[in-house]
């Protein structure tokens, strides 16, 4: 995990980030390999509210993921 979290550094976005790509990549070629030809897929992702920011700005999530 570390080695991640300092390429994620080394590439200037979050941990969060470079899992999100992965995982995206991952999938598509895996369609592709199965020739899947599906265009659009709809996928849940978890989010904790454990820790509640007080700032009320640190609120945002964007949509900022892979394709």
């Amino acid at each position: 995990m570390a080695k991640s979290k300092a390429k994620a550094k080394q590439m200037g976005i979050t941990f969060n980030d470079l899992m999100s790509g992965i995982v995206s990549k991952s999938m598509k070629m895996q369609m592709i390999s199965q020739n899947d030809k599906t265009d659009i897929i709809t996928m849940g992702i978890p989010v904790t509210f454990q820790s509640i920011p007080k700032d009320i700005s640190k609120y945002k999530f964007g949509n900022n993921f892979v394709a």
